[in-house]
């Protein structure tokens, strides 16, 4: 039986459901990317921001693939589902080597300059990083 230490008493949980899910990825052919994690935003710019800021606004956070080294690529796009009840226009994602490559670019100076250019520009935005599972055949 699995133990957990008294200040996290729900530890347990957590390390049976790590387990079940390797065991179902193992049984369906996936695997977790080692060390690989995806840095997703999802976010709507406020209406009076013109497509010509939004799309400068993009530019510059691309850009930050060439100053900050754990940043190993990003992409992005515009929602195209009829089923956005959130409302959310736009979508970025950005690959990092580890998590502590995330915690490396929040911290990083150009990263904290585009924050104070984009954030003012934002009428709201959800981040989730999460470490990716891959289907194989």
């Amino acid at each position: 039986m699995l133990k957990a230490p008294a200040s996290r008493p729900n530890q347990r949980l957590y390390i049976l459901s790590d387990r079940i899910s390797n065991t179902i990825s193992y049984l369906i052919g996936m695997e977790e990317a080692t060390g690989v994690v995806k840095h997703v935003v999802f976010g709507k710019f406020k209406d009076d921001v013109s497509p010509e800021k939004i799309d400068e606004l993009i530019m510059e956070w691309a850009n930050l693939v060439n100053f900050i080294e754990p940043l190993k690529d990003f992409h992005w796009g515009t929602d195209v589902s009829f089923e956005n009840a959130e409302g959310f226009t736009h979508l970025f994602v950005s690959t990092f080597e580890s998590t502590e490559g995330v915690a490396e670019y929040f911290d990083h100076p150009a990263h904290k300059e585009f924050g104070k250019k984009a954030m003012p520009c934002l009428e709201k935005f959800i981040v989730i990083d999460y470490k990716p599972t891959i289907a194989k055949q």
